[in-house]
């Protein structure tokens, strides 16, 4: 194995820390083709910008040289909005919008604060909490289960499946990779397709209702459309927002002096959030394929070959912030990637930057004795970076 491809694996070693692994490989190159993956990696903020940015750097992944036919043994593979190009993802983007526009997600503030309370005074109550399982975890469940419509006697289950679906998911391909997985989404598609159903025949005040009906130019997204979309927002929306809180909340434990500093001054919270996005992305990785030549860094990436961003190496990259591995919660210009750019750019990120500074203010003002209280389980994950279980104390 060559010295870059033992960094590599290194890193899928080191799902607990990955950062000094991003730091050498990004030494080694920040453009770097990686023989045992058959694919490149940039690790550089300028050089992922670039990619993420780029009109002919596709997320198609049917346009992969190694994607097999029809998906043919190739297992599950997410559709719709971030994985067409334009037109279709014009249209789809367009169309989604109606549905999930930024006031209709402000909507939702009197419930995250009041589920937020609600699951904090719980807590509090004990003094103690797992902040994954018992806050950070059923949060954003719970609201986005109510956004998209899902009666609350189903909640846990739909919670269930997508993290089975979350934890299977090749980072670059996004294909599942494991029977448990396949067996997650084809329950999940199942339960969707009977709620889209339903919501065709009796309209409610809800995404799924909102998506349904959404038109422009005369065009209705599809059946098969609408269901990834749905599919879509229950793994995306989920796995941001708890990531967003569980790492927040873990590295402020870690940097006491910007914890109280957050506790003295809760006005910090929204540019305290991006910085805690910066400083431990929920996605590590994003996966894009050449269309032509792309030329990067001196390199040429050539049509059909897979392009590895790793989104925590650019979000560390000192040559875009310095002293990168510094948590501040002031930091200023911050032009993180924790939710990619371009016409990709995270659909739940205005979810979780709703719910991410209500939830981590509400924590830490409330509590301001808040520390560890046993040992942290990260998990064993290399794409989507987060926590099993956070133990802390409370009062």
């Amino acid at each position: 194995m060559t010295q870059l491809g033992d960094l590599v694996g290194q890193l899928l070693r080191t799902a607990d820390d990955p950062y000094p692994v991003y730091d050498r490989i990004r030494d080694a190159g920040r453009v770097l083709w990686v023989e045992e993956l058959g694919r490149w990696l940039v690790t550089g903020h300028r050089e992922a910008l670039a990619v993420l940015c780029h009109s002919r750097a596709s997320s198609d992944r049917r346009r992969y040289e190694d994607a097999p036919p029809g998906g043919a043994g190739g297992g599950y593979r997410p559709g719709g909005l971030p994985f067409v190009d334009p037109p279709d993802h014009t249209r789809l983007r367009a169309l989604v919008q109606q549905a999930f526009t930024p006031k209709a997600v402000e909507r939702l503030r009197p419930e995250v604060e009041r589920l937020t309370d609600e699951l904090l005074t719980a807590a509090g109550e004990r003094g103690e909490a797992d902040l994954i399982a018992d806050f950070a975890g059923p949060l954003p469940a719970v609201v986005l289960a109510e956004l998209l419509g899902i009666p609350p006697g189903d909640q846990e289950l739909f919670r269930s499946w997508a993290m089975k679906i979350i934890e299977t998911i090749d980072p670059v391909s996004q294909r599942v990779v494991s029977g448990a997985g396949h067996q997650a989404s084809a329950d999940l598609s199942d339960y969707l397709t009977r709620v889209i159903d339903e919501r065709r025949r009796r309209p409610a005040d809800d995404l799924i209702s909102g998506m349904v009906h959404a038109e422009e130019s005369g065009q209705r997204l599809s059946g098969d459309e609408l269901l990834q979309m749905c599919l879509l927002l229950a793994v995306v929306g989920l796995e941001t927002t708890t990531n967003l809180i569980g790492n927040g909340v873990s590295a402020l434990l870690a940097h006491p002096a910007e914890l109280r500093r957050l506790q003295a001054e809760p006005g910090l919270v929204k540019s305290a959030v991006e910085e805690l996005l910066r400083y431990d992305a929920p996605v590590q990785l994003a996966g894009r394929v050449a269309v032509d030549d792309i030329e990067l860094d001196g390199r040429t990436l050539r049509p059909g070959q897979v392009v590895g961003l790793v989104l925590g190496a650019a979000n560390r990259d000192p040559a875009a912030f310095p002293d990168p591995d510094r948590l501040d919660l002031t930091r200023s210009p911050n032009n993180h990637v924790a939710f990619g750019r371009g016409i990709h750019f995270c659909l739940g990120a205005p979810l979780a930057r709703l719910e991410g500074p209500i939830a981590i203010a509400a924590l830490v003002t409330r509590f301001p004795k808040v520390r560890p209280a046993g040992e942290a389980k990260r998990r064993q994950n290399v794409h989507v970076r987060g926590f099993e279980s956070v133990p802390i104390a409370l009062t």
